[in-house]
């Protein structure tokens, strides 16, 4: 597969002339180059450049939802389509997430959503499913992205952050958070899928078969 160049914007500006699909995405997403690869390699078959707009991840659902120039999300849980309402789900999942919980206190043993009841729980603000999860949990916090989760984790201000696996250890690795570790085994799995604006309606089939052939090579 083609190297990816990915290009984080925080402030959206006019779709320029041409044939480049501009996608909102999750800051973490650069934790994820297996998602960034076959994401970009379909559209490079179809003769798009793609543009990755990385924002924090309720921002990108705003923004993917209300910016008329915003062509696609990159990759998302079926909860967001009560949101965003004017996307197609391209019907091949492009990741299966793991789901862990993060601590610092070794004897924090969770494996389960329902084991999570005793603690306060971080979460990043805009991760829908996990929000889903937790909507009736006592104690949550939420925050604007995994660094600043696993930061107030070490701090104390929360018992466990949930986060998927590759994106906190992403985020462990990148800003040393020695102290956190993933609790294993981990406590779900998501499948996520890539979400056209329904204005590119019309190259949803065709995405769709070359995201199929690309899965299968991928295996």
């Amino acid at each position: 597969m083609k190297a990816l160049v990915i290009v984080f914007l925080f402030i959206c500006f006019p779709l320029m002339a041409g044939s480049t699909m501009r996608i909102s995405a999750a800051a973490g997403a650069n934790a994820l180059p297996e998602v960034l690869d076959m994401i970009s390699s379909a559209y490079a078959i179809m003769g798009y450049k793609i543009e990755l707009l990385g924002m924090p991840a309720k921002r990108a659902l705003r923004q993917a939802r209300d910016n008329p120039n915003i062509d696609a999300e990159l990759a998302r849980s079926q909860l967001v389509e009560n949101y965003l309402t004017n996307y197609i789900r391209i019907p091949v999942p492009v990741k299966t997430l793991v789901v862990s919980a993060f601590v610092v206190d070794d004897s924090i043993h969770v494996s389960q959503w329902q084991q999570l009841t005793p603690y306060r729980v971080g979460l990043v603000r805009g991760h829908l499913a996990f929000h889903e999860q937790l909507k009736n949990h006592p104690a949550v916090e939420y925050f604007t992205s995994a660094n600043q989760a696993i930061t107030m984790l070490e701090r104390g201000r929360v018992d466990v952050v949930i986060l998927p696996k590759q994106i906190g250890e992403y985020a462990i690795k990148k800003y040393w958070h020695k102290q956190t570790r993933a609790v294993t085994p981990p406590i779900d799995q998501i499948y996520l899928y890539h979400y056209l604006n329904q204005k590119h309606q019309a190259i949803a089939s065709e995405l769709t078969h070359i995201l199929q052939q690309l899965t299968i090579q991928s295996e």
